[in-house]
């Protein structure tokens, strides 16, 4: 058998860093059926295809999800999610195709329908029509999550999704915790519990980024939690392009209006061409993928 996606990602030691996929708002909709590789391609969303594939078209902040439950059905009412990971709300609806194909999407966003829902949202990708690896590695990997999380006291349960494709199958297993848009890769089972407990970032070297964050950005965090620690509070300062790359500036906590409250640290990053090959999807050919490099200032 040919070698797959993420053992050849494995073998030769691409890093996580910077390969979480970008997108501030996201719309997670349930959908109990088969998936199709293009996910609206998919038989069971009838009408809604068209639709969110518009959406999803139209606006390069959103990425559209799909998301089950281990052995769901179909049900005339979807669960769905509206996500905002740069403000860190999530509304829950519950809505039939009609109410779906009739929301106001701006409306939504903008928190003026559904319920607020205030624990963590992780979607695992369980996508095998999309790679091989998806499933192979991700169904193990949401099924300990789903277990775990049933263990707890119910006010403090997150939700457990399976989802579409998140980008990068060569990670799997790969995931995302909303609304903090923790993105994680190369996830195994036997981490779900200390995953649940620490919300998503439960290891820096799961990191693949935060998806509301530019790719520069994504591999600065990493760099600098290993200085800081992985459980700082960091926020973002801002991201300048510069010939040699980008200079990404953090600060080490907020006050309550907003103001760095610590240390502001610079991470300097630049893209770097490897020698090494691997296949992106399984079956692809092999290609060389830049990696993007971080070194943080004194």
């Amino acid at each position: 058998m040919a070698e797959r996606c993420a053992e050849a990602s494995l073998r030769v030691g691409e890093p996580l860093a910077g390969s979480a996929a970008e997108a501030t708002r996201w719309l997670a909709v349930e959908e109990a059926g088969a998936w199709a590789p293009k996910i609206f391609d998919s038989p069971g969303l009838g009408p809604l295809a068209q639709r969110l594939r518009a959406w999803d078209g139209a606006d390069g902040d959103l990425r559209v999800q799909l998301i089950r439950r281990r052995g769901g059905r179909a049900t005339k009412r979807r669960r769905v999610f509206v996500v905002d990971a740069a403000a860190g709300r999530v509304w829950a609806h519950r809505l039939d195709d009609e109410g779906l194909l009739a929301l106001d999407l701006e409306a939504a966003f903008a928190g003026q329908t559904g319920e607020p829902f205030d624990r963590p949202l992780h979607l695992v990708c369980t996508h095998g029509k999309r790679d091989d690896c998806c499933a192979l590695r991700g169904i193990p990997v949401h099924r300990a999550l789903a277990d775990a999380a049933a263990t707890l006291p119910e006010a403090e349960r997150p939700e457990v999704w399976q989802t579409s494709h998140l980008g990068g199958h060569r990670f799997a297993a790969t995931l995302v915790t909303l609304p903090s848009g923790v993105c994680l890769g190369r996830v195994e089972a036997d981490e779900a519990g200390e995953l649940l407990a620490a919300g998503g970032l439960h290891r820096l070297d799961r990191v693949r980024g935060r998806c509301q964050w530019p790719k520069a950005a994504q591999v600065a965090e990493v760099q600098l939690r290993e200085r800081v620690g992985l459980d700082a509070e960091l926020t973002l300062q801002g991201v300048e392009t510069r010939p040699e790359g980008w200079s990404v500036r953090f600060a080490t906590g907020t006050m309550d209006d907003g103001a760095p409250a610590g240390a502001l640290h610079e991470v300097e990053v630049r893209a770097n061409m490897v020698d090494t090959v691997q296949p992106k999807s399984c079956g692809d050919e092999p290609v060389a993928v830049p990696r993007l490099l971080a070194k943080v200032r004194p």
